[in-house]
């Protein structure tokens, strides 16, 4: 049974390239949660989220599915860490276009708000 993606998982997907989109969800795939209690370890795509190209290890405080208890997840590369060299244009371009959306959306209602009020 195929697991449905997240939001965040089909909102970056659905604006990548298929080579892009395989690309992070192998990285995302290979990035590790594992529980202190328990051993338990699943995969930041698993659980709905995505990491391409990140570095770094951290901890995450969430609830464990197989011992059902709460603690500061380990998150580590897998063995089988994915050399992937794909571009990462569409990638930027998405964060640019998104960032852009989102100040022209800002810039509209401050634009709004301002001629409510007589300023404009």
């Amino acid at each position: 049974m195929a697991l449905q993606l997240s939001r965040t998982q089909r909102l970056v997907t659905r604006f990548v390239g298929p080579e892009m989109a395989a690309a992070i969800e192998a990285h995302s795939r290979a990035w590790l949660l594992c529980c202190p209690h328990c051993g338990d370890e699943r995969s930041i795509w698993e659980i709905g989220g995505i990491r391409y190209k990140a570095v770094g290890e951290s901890r995450n405080l969430l609830r464990c599915p197989s011992c059902g208890r709460s603690g500061w997840h380990k998150l580590h590369k897998a063995a089988n860490f994915p050399v992937t060299n794909a571009p990462a244009l569409p990638l930027v371009r998405f964060i640019l276009f998104t960032v852009l959306g989102i100040l022209i959306v800002s810039a509209v209602i401050v634009g709004i708000i301002l001629k409510i009020i007589g300023v404009l």
